[in-house]
């Protein structure tokens, strides 16, 4: 094995508000599409001990914000309209915003237990503008969301201040405790940080940060990452151990102690690795015990050549402390190997493509490339307008059809070609290239469809690179939803098709416009369908888009989850819908 610390590559500017102690949490996600006042919300106990609920994590667009937090017993589902019955947990003034896609830390203190089995409910919401918190649009008001097994999140209400009718969930993080249980794990303080990579230890869960060396086509890629250790106190001290084994939580060989909680196993403990102490850590200050560190802290590169585990935790002189030293939190690291890295950014944007040079370093999802019509190909080009070409792609990116006999020429392509406007930084879904053996998959997540605000499509273009298998897919048909057709007028085309692949152009098989698709598109009890007699014939489903006329293809209204296209041995393919 080898391992590489680098010189440090960031001082820290340490500031009176760094994190405190964290407990557990549940995560409501940062996926973003609606933007609220506020936000009402349902919180279940499913803990046989209960929980406190002893904060927020709140997802706001850039700005100053005041914020109130209230709270009531049962939920909050016929209490929307009205302040009767809602307790003021809190309020934060003059609270600066981290931005859109950014957490931001709502300093209110708070601590409302829920008992096992009970519904409480909490309403977050802006004082001081009408807009500017997000969230999600939702499934269904009550309707699970997220779960951990202490708690359960339902589906809420969003809008104005006491005003809202809007389903919809919030965006953030909820901080709580298991009542009566204590901390299981050493956390951060103003004292005491120290981070592998970012990753956060709770209360009640260990902060992992996993990487992977990537050994691709003779190439090896290191894992690599950052170590941090800081102090709000300027002119300490500091030592940091390292062990092989995991964490130990708290009843489980965790050791208490006046400076907080070892999570190290003290058996495997040998040496205090940066510093080079012994069984007692040998404490230097930080000007002068590393190389380049500042009087508060230091961040370091790592990198490693081969798989390892490497558990972490610091210790450091607190004048605030009676013990005189405080422990940071413990992260674990876990460094695997892999044949490729397994994923690359996606088309981000209105009218936009990424090539994915698949076969190749540092991917090698399939180094002998993949089939499409007959013809071996290394490389896909992933647009933002839901399809996958191959061969040499247009120069335009431009979403111009109006016609099926727009695909007979040029590259060949796969997917629902639509105007779709992915973008992550509106919260209007992200497209997701990634390897799981042997499929690449290529994921819609919630995308837009141009000028169609709430019309949010999910779905996957899927290539199998098992070795002479060439089976293509397109799965999550349902959810594609239909298209209102009221900000802009879109077809959709949805199949497979040789573009001038062969040779010659493709051939346009007949009118399939929806009602009427090609049979094998709606569900046919899973008969293959086929051969098709000309080679260069397209396989598709279309729909022309008319104004104040809401569509969608005939394929998804019939209820098709999925279209598979298998090779059919004569130059096309078979395909069968499910």
């Amino acid at each position: 094995m080898r391992v590489r610390l680098l010189l440090p590559i960031l001082g820290f500017v340490l500031l009176a508000g760094l994190a405190p102690a964290q407990g557990c949490f549940l995560s409501a996600g940062f996926n973003r599409n609606d933007a609220q006042a506020g936000f009402m919300f349902d919180l279940v106990a499913t803990n046989p001990n209960g929980v406190d609920i002893t904060g927020f994590v709140v997802h706001l667009d850039s700005g100053l914000y005041d914020i109130d937090v209230y709270e009531r017993a049962g939920s909050h589902i016929g209490f929307e309209l009205s302040s009767a019955g809602w307790n003021l947990v809190g309020s934060a003034t003059n609270l600066i915003s981290n931005g859109n896609d950014h957490p931001t830390e709502l300093p209110i203190s708070m601590s409302v237990s829920i008992p096992s089995g009970a519904t409480h409910a909490f309403y977050i919401v802006i004082t001081n503008q009408t807009t500017g918190m997000w969230g999600i649009l939702g499934t269904g008001f009550s309707n699970l969301w997220v779960s951990n097994g202490d708690l359960d999140m339902l589906e809420g209400t969003g809008g104005p201040i006491f005003g809202g009718t809007v389903n919809s969930v919030w965006n953030g993080i909820i901080r709580y405790n298991v009542t009566g249980v204590p901390a299981q794990y050493q956390t951060n303080s103003f004292g005491a940080h120290m981070d592998i990579d970012e990753a956060i230890t709770y209360a009640c869960q260990v902060g992992v940060s996993n990487k992977d060396v990537v050994n691709c086509g003779g190439v090896t890629l290191p894992a690599s990452g950052t170590l941090s250790l800081r102090t709000g106190n300027s002119g300490q001290a500091w030592e940091l151990v390292t062990s092989p084994d995991p964490t130990k939580p708290l009843g489980a060989g965790a050791l208490p102690i006046p400076g907080g909680i070892v999570n190290l196993d003290g058996a495997l403990v040998v040496n205090w690795t940066f510093n080079n102490g012994g069984l007692i850590p040998l404490l230097l200050p930080f000007v002068s015990g590393f190389p380049g560190a500042l009087s508060a802290g230091f961040t370091v590169n790592y990198e490693f050549t081969s798989a390892t585990n490497v558990t972490a935790q610091g210790v450091i002189t607190d004048p605030a402390s009676i013990a005189g030293y405080t422990l940071t939190q413990a992260n674990e690291l876990h460094v695997g190997t892999a044949a490729g890295l397994p994923s690359f950014p996606g088309p981000t944007g209105d009218d936009t493509r990424v090539t994915v040079n698949f076969a190749d370093p540092p991917l090698c999802w399939a180094q002998n490339g993949l089939d499409f019509y007959g013809t071996t190909y290394t490389q896909l080009h992933v647009e933002s307008n839901g399809r996958v070409l191959f061969g040499t792609p247009p120069s335009s990116l431009f979403f111009t059809l109006f016609q099926p006999a727009d695909l007979l020429s040029g590259a060949g392509s796969v997917g629902m070609w639509a105007d779709l406007n992915p973008s992550p930084q509106t919260g209007f879904g992200s497209v997701q290239i990634t390897f799981s053996s042997p499929f690449i998959n290529v994921d819609y997540v919630n995308i837009q469809s141009f000028g169609e605000p709430g019309v949010l499509h999910n779905y996957q273009v899927q290539f199998d690179t098992s070795p002479g298998s060439g089976i293509i897919s397109i799965n999550g048909l349902q959810g594609i939803v239909p298209d209102p057709e009221v900000g802009q007028v879109d077809d959709a085309w949805l199949g497979i098709s040789a573009g001038a692949t062969l040779g010659l152009p493709a051939t346009d098989p007949g009118t399939v416009v929806s009602p009427g698709p090609l049979p094998g598109f709606a569900p046919t009890g899973g008969a293959v369908q086929g051969p098709v007699l000309n080679p260069r014939d397209m396989l598709y489903d279309y729909v022309n888009g008319v104004a104040g006329v809401p569509s969608v293809l005939n394929t998804v209204s019939n209820g098709t989850a999925s279209v598979t296209f298998i090779p059919d041995g004569m130059g096309n393919y078979l395909w069968f819908g499910q």
